[in-house]
């Protein structure tokens, strides 16, 4: 399981919305704080590219 820096986490936001977004370590995702869309977290880097079947934020 990969961790991200929580200096990293605070940074990042939603490409969407621009809310900020919570890190789920277990699931190793992460979750906008606003509209809830989920981002994958791949071997410890972000990839904020929404899943096109979750329909729009």
């Amino acid at each position: 399981m990969s961790r991200l820096d929580d200096g990293i986490i605070g940074i990042l936001a939603c490409p969407a919305d621009h809310a900020s977004l919570d890190y789920d370590g277990v699931a190793e995702e992460l979750v906008c704080t606003r509209c809830a869309t989920v981002y994958e977290v791949r071997d410890g880097i972000p990839v904020l590219l929404p899943d096109p079947s979750a329909g729009p934020c």
